[in-house]
């Protein structure tokens, strides 16, 4: 072989040689460019719970894009279908993987898996690539877990622990995550509670805030709630009027049943709360609570009224029936203060006309007050009664009559009259008007009718039936007895009237009855009788 041809040989061998190397890389090149991408994407992968991967999917979804090639890891409690498949609860991608999926050794267990989100360009479906899966654990070791790594961290930690325990609980639909949730609200609470200075009433009330707005328990709240009204309550002990309606205020707004008012007393309970009303509305229960929420609202509301009382208390109408309004449980002191504004008004009613008072009452009237009105009828009454003179018999008259008419009191009118008789037995007027009343005069006493049919029998009466006469009757009982004598003699002397009545019998036989009557006497009254033989 001659030289020139072992160069030509040569030659093609080199350019054989470097054809054979170019097809490799040209073959090779693609799938670095894919391991390029991988790795790459593996570099800035992107954590993403299952509700962020959902939303991004439906945002893609409703854009029609591809999703981009970057590598995801979700983390979820998921479930495998099969050997290559598996789905996450709550997702709506399905996840596949060309490696076989192992089962998960825990019950409710979480996966974390590692790819990327494609989309099939013939049906626009999307589905997850798995590169990789791993297990986790639950949801209640990793809670049990960060609960243990935060026995000494402060309440913010202890917030987000809980924050983090209730988007999960909720988005699983776990009831026992959802308490665990609570339970870690509920000590971040307590942690802030114990941090708060000795008198921090607004401190208190911002954490019964925030226990409403997590939605823990109602007592907690109302806990928190009420120890910081009453310390403001107990500071608020020396304010009085309209320096306590802020807090009044509030008080409506935030503890139920404080504006119902009491059906029966609740001394005993109200003198246990006063005395220690944050032991006392611990140990309460819900019914129990709202009758505390009424008892510290009322004390705060009479502070609000009692300063409106005069120093006369001639404006206790006013307050009392403001009283009846607001707190009807203070019966007893608006009834007091209607007695005050009696007494102070005493004065003025003597100065009213009639026609003054009957408008004066009927404006009580209309306000739902008649005993109010009756009451300043009877005092206006009653000082008229006072300016009557002893013996003015037809002025006492009138004033009865205006105690039936305006009063409908018989009764009182009756016993004016009896009384008025008694100081003055001679006044026919009166007399006249108890028969007109029904009263009968028995004996010295004014009985009524009723009185009188029940009275057991006397003497006198037992002598009436019979025909005889005793010493005490009256003429008119002498007349019931034996009828008008057959001759009457009468004799006057100074202050003293005697007549001598003769009863002839047919038995041979004369009844002589003596009968006097002196100036303090309305009728007269057998002192002696006498019976005599007739001479023949």
């Amino acid at each position: 072989m001659t030289p020139h041809r072992n160069s030509n040989e040569m030659s093609r061998s080199l350019r054989r040689s470097r054809s054979i190397r170019r097809s490799w890389f040209c073959a090779l090149l693609p799938l670095v460019v894919l391991l390029l991408l991988l790795f790459t994407a593996s570099a800035r992968a992107e954590t993403l719970s299952v509700p962020e991967l959902n939303d991004k999917v439906e945002q893609w979804r409703a854009g029609r894009k591809v999703p981009p090639p970057v590598v995801y890891q979700i983390e979820g409690r998921a479930t495998p279908i099969s050997r290559h498949r598996l789905q996450f609860r709550n997702c709506k991608l399905m996840f596949e993987s060309a490696a076989d999926l192992n089962d998960p050794t825990r019950r409710n267990a979480n996966m974390e898996v590692s790819g990327m989100v494609i989309r099939n360009e013939q049906t626009g479906a999307y589905s997850f690539q798995v590169e990789s899966a791993r297990e986790l654990p639950t949801d209640l070791e990793t809670f049990f877990e960060k609960r243990r790594e935060l026995r000494r961290e402060p309440p913010e930690k202890w917030h987000a622990l809980g924050e983090w325990a209730k988007e999960r609980g909720e988005f699983y639909k776990d009831p026992e995550l959802l308490a665990r949730s609570e339970e870690a609200y509920t000590h971040a609470l307590d942690l802030e509670r114990q941090s708060l200075a000795r008198e921090n009433p607004q401190g208190l009330l911002l954490l019964a805030e925030k226990a409403r707005k997590l939605r823990l328990p109602d007592k907690l709240a109302e806990d928190l709630l009420h120890e910081g009204l009453s310390i403001e309550w107990r500071n608020a002990r020396r304010q009085t009027g309209a320096d306590l309606n802020d807090l009044l205020k509030r008080i409506a707004e935030r503890m139920p049943g404080a504006t119902k008012a009491l059906t029966e007393p609740e001394t005993e309970l109200q003198r246990a709360y006063f005395d220690s009303p944050r032991e006392t509305y611990l140990a309460a229960d819900s019914a129990t609570r709202r009758k505390l929420h009424r008892l510290l609202y009322a004390d705060l509301l009479l502070r609000t009224i009692t300063p409106e009382l005069a120093a006369d208390g001639s404006n206790g109408f006013a307050v009392a029936e403001k009283l009846k309004r607001l707190i009807p449980e203070q019966h007893a002191l608006a009834e007091s203060y209607r007695d005050k504004a009696l007494a102070a008004r005493a004065k003025e009613i003597e100065t009213l006309t009639k026609s003054e008072l009957l408008a004066l009452s009927e404006q009580y009237r209309d306000r739902e007050q008649p005993e109010v009105a009756e009451h300043l009828v009877e005092s206006w009454l009653m000082l008229r009664q006072r300016r009557l003179e002893p013996d003015d018999t037809e002025g006492l008259i009138e004033l009865t009559d205006e105690f039936r008419n305006l009063l409908k009191r018989n009764d009182r009118a009756d016993r004016l009259l009896i009384d008025a008789w008694k100081k003055n037995p001679r006044a026919t007027d009166l007399a006249e008007r108890l028969q007109q009343a029904g009263y009968r005069l028995f004996e010295g006493t004014w009985m009524s009718a009723a009185e009188y049919n029940a009275r057991p029998e006397g003497q006198l009466e037992q002598a009436i039936r019979t025909g005889r006469i005793e010493k005490g009757m009256t003429a008119g009982s002498v007349r019931r007895s034996l009828g008008e004598p057959q001759r009457l003699a009468r004799a006057a002397t100074s202050g003293e009237i005697t007549e001598v009545w003769t009863y002839d019998s047919a038995a041979t036989t004369r009844l002589t009855v003596r009968l006097k009557r002196n100036r303090r006497q309305s009728e007269l009254t057998v002192v002696d009788v006498s019976q005599t033989a007739e001479s023949r």
